[in-house]
């Protein structure tokens, strides 16, 4: 797993436990990435900000699961890639 990333391990796997969690603030962590199953079962997510961090690229279906989702900030960071099925 890559250091600064956002799934995997026992931090997503725990996330995956929130399905009533309507808001996620992860603004200025230093994230480098986020993966395909990082946010699976937040279904109820209407509003995620992974601004102000460092990430570079986001996986394909990484938003999938996110139906209900509103708002999305992904502003001050170094995106360089961005999967196909975004």
């Amino acid at each position: 797993e890559e250091s600064g990333g956002l799934g995997g391990g026992s931090f997503g796997t725990s996330l995956a436990e929130l399905v009533a969690l309507n808001a996620l603030y992860l603004h200025n962590n230093c994230l480098t990435w986020v993966g395909a199953q990082t946010l699976t079962g937040l279904t109820s997510l209407t509003h995620l900000d992974l601004s102000a961090n460092a990430l570079t690229g986001i996986e394909d279906d990484a938003f999938a699961e996110l139906a209900a989702l509103g708002t999305l900030g992904l502003y001050i960071n170094h995106l360089t890639w961005i999967g196909a099925q975004m």
